[in-house]
C-alpha cells in the first residue's frame, strides 16, 4: 500500500459494511472525500487484497473494464477478509446462511430433522452443513468474523445455558452458545428464532414500515418476537417474548413450565390438532381442519375461530403493554388464513384499549416459505451494529 489505512480508510470500510458495495463517484459524495482521494485508497486497499471490483449485475468480481468508467465500478469488500454467518434452528429444520460482510449473500443451504431429534444432534448437524457450505466457497472456518445462533428455546443470549428445563424439549441439558463457539474462533450471538423471524417480517414490509412490530409465531410452541426502529428486543438476558407461557387461566391445565392454564396448552398446535382430531379422525391434522373449513366445516372454522379469540385475548393484554403498530401472525397456524386472523383480529379490538387499537394493524406472515428470509435478517442486523461494524473494520484491515 502507498500508505497506512486512517480515518478515511476506516469510514469509507465502515461504509461498506453497512450500506452494501458502492461505487467510486457514490463513496466520494457519501464520505466528503474528493475522487481522486477515494480512488487512490480504493487502489491500496484492493492491492491489500481488502477490496475488490464488483459487476453491478451480480455481485461477482471483475477485472477492470476500458469501457465502464472506473468510478462507476461497484467496489466491495474481499470475502478472503471475513465473512459473516447465521445459523436458524426451527422445530424440524436448520437454515445456514454465509455472506460478505458487505451485505452479499454467498451460500445458503438448509436441512431437514425429525422433531424429536435432540439439540446436541441438531448442533452436530448445523456444524456439517456449514462445513459444507463454506467448502463450496472456498472460505475456512477461522475467516468466520461471526457467528449468529438463533434457537427455538429460551436461551441466555450471554452464558447459552438453556433454562426452564422441563419446557426445553429437545434443547433440554444442551448449551447452544458454548458448542456453536467450537466451531470457530468466532464470536457467537445468540437469539431466538421467533424474534429474529420478527425481524425478517419487519424487512418484508413495504414503506412506511411501523416503529414498532409485534411477531407472534403460533406453531407447537407459542412465541413472541418485538421489532422497535428495526431492532430486536430481546430483554436483558434473551427472555422476552414467552407469551406461550403466560397464564390465560390461574386454575387451568398445569404446564411443563411449572404455571397452570398457559397459552400454549390452548392455542399450541398439540392442542389444536387434539381437537380437530375429535372432530375429524384421530389421524386429522391442521392441514385437514384448513381443507374442511374451506368445504364449509362448521366445526372446524369454530376450532380455528375459538383458538383466534384466546390467542387475540393474550395479544390484547401484550397490546396494553408495548402499544405496537402492527402485530404479524406467522406459524402453522397462521395458514388458517382469515378464519383465525380474523378472530384475533376482532379480540383484539374488542379487549384492548382504544389508544392503542385505532390505528393496529394486523397480517398474516409472508416469510413463512422462505427458510433463509431469518437467516439475511441475522446478516443484516450484525452490519447495522454501530459497535461491531468497527470490529469489523479492524479485522479487514488486519488481514
Amino acid at each position: 500500500m502507498r500508505t497506512s489505512p486512517g480515518a478515511t480508510a476506516r469510514r469509507l470500510l465502515g461504509h461498506l459494511i453497512q450500506g452494501g458495495p458502492a461505487h467510486r463517484a457514490g463513496l466520494s459524495r457519501a464520505l466528503g472525500v474528493s475522487r481522486t482521494t477515494i480512488t487512490n485508497l480504493v487502489a491500496d486497499l484492493t492491492e491489500s487484497g481488502a477490496l475488490l471490483t464488483l459487476e453491478r449485475a451480480d455481485g461477482s468480481p471483475s477485472p477492470a473494464d476500458p469501457d465502464r468508467p472506473t468510478l462507476k465500478q461497484p467496489v466491495g469488500l474481499a470475502p478472503e477478509r471475513g465473512v459473516l454467518v447465521s445459523v436458524v434452528f426451527r422445530m424440524t429444520s436448520v437454515a445456514v446462511d454465509v455472506g460478505t460482510l458487505d451485505g452479499r449473500l454467498l451460500a445458503a443451504s438448509h436441512a431437514e430433522f425429525p422433531r424429536e431429534e435432540l439439540g446436541a444432534e441438531r448442533l452436530e448437524r448445523a456444524h456439517a452443513l456449514l462445513r459444507e457450505v463454506l467448502q463450496e466457497c472456498g472460505i475456512p472456518l477461522e475467516r468466520i468474523l461471526r457467528l449468529h445462533l438463533a434457537v427455538n428455546t429460551q436461551c441466555d443470549r450471554i452464558s447459552g445455558e438453556v433454562l426452564s428445563e422441563e419446557a426445553a424439549g429437545p434443547w433440554r441439558g444442551t448449551n447452544p452458545k458454548q458448542i456453536a463457539a467450537a466451531w470457530s474462533p468466532a464470536e457467537v450471538i445468540v437469539e431466538n428464532t421467533a424474534r429474529l423471524s420478527g425481524l425478517a417480517e419487519y424487512h418484508a414490509l413495504g414503506e412506511p414500515r411501523p416503529r414498532s412490530l409485534v411477531y407472534v409465531h403460533l406453531s407447537w410452541g407459542v412465541t413472541m418476537g418485538q421489532v422497535v426502529d428495526g431492532e430486536i428486543v430481546p430483554g436483558s438476558h434473551g427472555g422476552a417474548g414467552e407469551l406461550g407461557h403466560v397464564s390465560i387461566d390461574p386454575m387451568g391445565l398445569p404446564c411443563a413450565c411449572a404455571n397452570r392454564g398457559c397459552l400454549m396448552l390452548y392455542a399450541g398446535l398439540d392442542a389444536v390438532t387434539e381437537r380437530i382430531r375429535a372432530t375429524l379422525g384421530e389421524e386429522a391434522t391442521f392441514t385437514d381442519a384448513i381443507e374442511a373449513v374451506a368445504q364449509g366445516s362448521h366445526a372446524c372454522a369454530t376450532i380455528l375461530e375459538d383458538t383466534g379469540e384466546t390467542v387475540g385475548r393474550a395479544l390484547a393484554m401484550v397490546c396494553n403493554v408495548v402499544d405496537p403498530d402492527a402485530i404479524v401472525l406467522g406459524g402453522d397456524l397462521a395458514l388458517a388464513g382469515p378464519v383465525f386472523g380474523d378472530a384475533v383480529h376482532t379480540a383484539v379490538r374488542r379487549r384492548a384499549l382504544p389508544l392503542v387499537t385505532r390505528r393496529l394493524e394486523l397480517s398474516l406472515a409472508t416469510t413463512r416459505e422462505d427458510p433463509h428470509a431469518a437467516g439475511r435478517a441475522a446478516l443484516a442486523a450484525m452490519r447495522s451494529d454501530t459497535a461491531l461494524v468497527q470490529e469489523l473494520v479492524d479485522a479487514v484491515l488486519e488481514g
